[in-house]
């Protein structure tokens, strides 16, 4: 007898999928009866008959256990899951059928098995299917039953094994992962002015409701002009009105709004609210979607050539869908047609949908009943009396095509899951850090369902972990059950894979040591899921501590500059800025600030230019400046030596605005200091261009310097997946005090990195002080600008894009060395080593970017 003939009421979905997996029918008979209702529903609005919709239920339902029994197919999702590949197959049994000739002699072949998720198969080239499939499974999940099922929390929770509660929370996060990625696939690219770059950077906000007054009318004034960021801007605004439509959309395609309409009457109800502002959107909108309907060529595609031509929002794939309302339910059976270059799932099709010619001696079908969108069904159509198959006949697939179920030849194999904590790098007193907890699995099966927990002592979670935004897929999912505790979760970890946790930290002010417990389960997990022994991690009063790690697609770039010069009067002013042979450095000189902008509240400014990608997300924007308060030979002190935490920054456009520093870092019995500031937002806002900094508190004369720097992390899907950390720690080098720390937070290749690149930050580095040194894995690094025994000579790496745009900045360094053959193959860590002979310098902030 199986278990679930005793109690089925408690048995989430995600634990009868792996009884099924072991081999258990009886477990698959309890999610048909879950299930079989809806796939009903949505067969029926895809066939011409009741037979044939019956067949795509059982067709249906026998295709996903031959998936789970090969060890394919969802986790946790079954419904979208299923109602997907019914779908499929009613679009390849159509194919088949057009195909079909009177002398035939070949049955058309069957398609072959799905080898992927179809609920993320051919719609990756629509937005809101884009959006719905960057998220992990169980968000997807729990999405399609809320939101287009219309049920409660309660009852989701008997799917997911969850309490009620839990999932009303989890639940608000999925929707807000589908809001921002729907976001991402909507914002705009760089348009074809700056004015357009500038909208597009702020459109998000916009929606939200989160500019300035005097950005927010500079942004509808541009709305008013530009038709193509009118009509991205109205794309926008339809999500937070249109949830259910979305995800419906997302996994059924058209077909979702006929399904959204019958689920169940609170899902009828949800399709009316989510459909009406989508009609009332716009007036031209309504206009365009007759002309798309008129036209009868619907979905997406068509959807986006009306958005040009119109120039409106609700031209999105939700509009588009809604836009043919009238097609799917008044004109009876719909005759799907795929265009395809290749064979049927060879990859991503594009699905158009036609009303076809019905046969006299066909009986209509349900649909046929509906002539208007205000009086669509709202219940499910009585289920005709068709038996389950909790137990399918077993039989191999035959060249006819057959259906055959192998049963499962042996149990899913363990995994065997274990968890190591480290830190990025120092974790120093008082200051942000972030930890790394490596999940593995070294058994022979995959650890599906896996959950890691962290506790920690002597720090505070300072954020969720970060994740890979590009590929939420199947990503860790985490909440904060407390400041001191995280609880995280993930589809599944492959066996003999590593996948890693960037959690985000501040640590206390005192210096004991940060504990950390982790544990870390799965299902058919052979270890007994115990809590590890406490990690213990030494805290420093200084050194180089992360502040942002993460793999993804995506790189970094650090840009900066001088704040300080020499008098253009001295003859010899003009050979040091050249940087030619025989320059000179601050030392030579009484220093005397630089100021390129017309601020007349700064007394020294300069400015570099931020360069990448279109569309690209910034993940991280550090800004640091560093200078002496002290005045040298022939100078004076800082004025304000108590604001030195606080400067001026003007972004590409708009105006300046003051930087507060989160922390001042100093070298005792020294006026020298690094302010450190976190303007993500800020950056993230404002985009690529021209950027503006100064009134940073500074003493001038002999030996004087000041400068600043940006050291920014952007994601971008058009880039190689890289490890990204920053670390930063302001620190004297000097002839008996060599600087020397562990860096972690990435991993090397094991056959070693294609390209691996480190920004390195300093002050005071002399150009005529010899002796100054970087190593990094015991190996000194370099090149062109940086030679050996003089790497900190006040260079820069990126020459362009600076005003003034000195090669000798008298004071700063900003340099990017090759490390790509200098890491060791397969590592996790290396050291990295300031040293000097006669020159005096301070460190002040690296990032390693690191192919994977």
């Amino acid at each position: 007898m199986s278990t679930f003939d005793l109690d089925r009421s408690n048995i989430s979905d995600s634990d009868l999928i792996e009884h099924v997996r072991a081999g258990d029918t009886a477990a698959f008979a309890v999610l048909h009866d879950r299930h079989a209702g809806s796939a009903r529903a949505l067969a029926r609005r895809m066939s011409r008959s009741t037979a044939d919709a019956d067949d795509l239920v059982n067709e249906g339902f026998a295709r996903v256990l031959r998936a789970l029994q090969n060890g394919k197919g969802p986790d946790i999702a079954f419904r979208p899951y299923l109602l997907s590949t019914i779908r499929r197959l009613a679009y390849d049994r159509t194919t088949r059928e057009q195909r079909e000739s009177p002398s035939a002699t070949d049955e058309a072949p069957e398609p072959a098995a799905q080898t992927s998720d179809p609920v993320l198969d051919g719609f990756e080239r629509e937005t809101a299917a884009a959006a719905f499939a960057s998220l992990p499974e169980r968000w997807r999940m729990v999405l399609w039953h809320t939101e287009v099922e219309g049920q409660s929390p309660a009852e989701v929770a008997e799917l997911l094994g969850m309490k009620a509660n839990a999932v009303a929370a989890l639940a608000y996060r999925a929707r807000e992962g589908l809001r921002q990625a729907y976001l991402t696939e909507h914002t705009p690219k760089a348009g074809s002015t700056k004015e357009c770059e500038l909208t597009a950077g702020r459109l998000g906000s916009y929606v939200r409701g989160g500019l300035t007054p005097a950005r927010e009318a500079r942004v509808r004034r541009h709305l008013e002009e530009c038709d193509d960021c009118q009509a991205a801007y109205l794309e926008l605004a339809s999500v937070n009105t249109s949830m259910p439509a979305i995800v419906a959309f997302a996994v059924l395609g058209p077909f979702g709004f006929g399904y959204l309409a019958k689920a169940s009457g609170t899902a009828g109800a949800a399709f009316q609210r989510a459909i009406s502002p989508l009609i009332q959107v716009d007036a031209s909108a309504a206009g365009a979607g007759g002309v798309l309907a008129g036209a009868g060529a619907v979905g997406a595609g068509a959807a986006r050539r009306v958005r040009h031509l119109a120039a409106v929002a609700a031209a999105t794939v939700v509009v588009g869908a809604v836009a043919v309302i009238a097609a799917v339910h008044g004109g009876g059976g719909p005759n799907v047609q795929r265009t395809a270059t290749g064979p049927t799932n060879s990859g991503p099709v594009v699905d158009t949908v036609s009303t076809p010619a019905r046969p006299r001696s066909a009986a209509p079908s349900p649909d046929t009943a509906a002539t208007s969108t205000s009086t669509m069904p709202s219940t499910i159509p009585p289920q005709p009396t068709t038996n389950h198959p909790a137990a399918p006949t077993t039989t191999e697939d035959g060249p006819g095509g057959s259906t055959g179920i192998a049963p499962p030849k042996r149990p899913p194999e363990s995994s065997r899951m274990t968890v190591t904590v480290d830190s990025a790098g120092h974790l120093v007193r008082n200051r942000p850090g972030v930890l790394v907890a490596d999940v593995s699995n070294a058994g022979a099966g995959t650890g599906r369902n896996a959950r890691l927990t962290l506790d920690l002592r002597g720090a505070t979670l300072r954020g969720l972990p970060e994740a890979p935004i590009l590929d939420r897929s199947d990503a860790w999912d985490c909440d904060l059950v407390s400041p001191t505790s995280l609880a995280c979760e993930r589809n599944s970890v492959a066996a003999d894979d590593t996948t890693s946790v960037y959690v985000p930290v501040s640590v206390s002010a005192g210096t004991a040591p940060v504990e950390v417990r982790a544990k870390v389960t799965a299902a058919h997990d052979e270890t007994d899921g115990s809590s590890s022994p406490a990690t213990t991690l030494p805290v420093s009063g200084t050194g180089m501590a992360a502040r942002f790690a993460t793999v993804d697609r995506g790189d970094l770039t650090t840009i900066g500059n001088t704040l300080l010069t020499c008098d253009p009067s001295d003859p010899r002013c003009p050979i040091a800025l050249a940087g030619g042979p025989g320059a000179l450095d601050n030392g030579s000189f009484p220093m005397r600030q630089v100021d390129v902008d017309d601020d007349p509240t700064t007394a020294n400014s300069s400015s570099a230019t931020l360069s990448v990608p279109a569309g690209s997300q910034i993940a991280s924007a550090t800004l640091y400046w560093s200078a002496g308060l002290g005045a040298g030979n022939g100078g004076l002190p800082a004025p304000a030596p108590d604001d030195r935490g606080r400067a001026k920054l003007r972004p590409p456009s708009g105006p300046a605005f003051v930087v507060e520093a989160e922390r001042v870092d100093e070298i005792p019995d020294d006026s020298r200091y690094q302010a450190v500031a976190d303007v993500t937002a800020e950056v993230r806002r404002a985009g690529a261009g021209r950027w503006t900094f100064g009134g940073v508190q500074t003493g001038t004369g002999e030996n004087a310097y000041a400068g600043w720097s940006l050291v920014v992390v952007y994601r971008s899907a058009g880039l190689p997946v890289r490890s990204l950390v920053v670390l930063d720690g302001f620190a004297a080098v000097n002839d008996s005090a060599t600087v020397s720390f562990k860096v972690g937070g990435f991993t090397v290749p094991a056959t070693g990195p294609r390209r691996a690149v480190l920004d390195v930050v300093t002050y005071e580095g002399d150009t005529t002080l010899l002796g100054d040194q970087l190593r990094v894995n015991g190996a000194a690094l370099t090149d062109g600008s940086n030679p050996a025994g003089n790497t900190f000579n006040s260079t820069a790496t990126a020459v362009g894009g600076r005003n003034p745009a000195w090669s000798n900045l008298l004071g700063i360094d900003i340099d990017r060395f090759d490390v790509s053959d200098v890491l060791t193959p397969g590592s996790t860590s290396t050291t990295i080593e300031f040293s000097t002979g006669a020159d005096r310098y301070l460190t002040g902030a690296v990032a390693f970017a690191i192919d994977q």
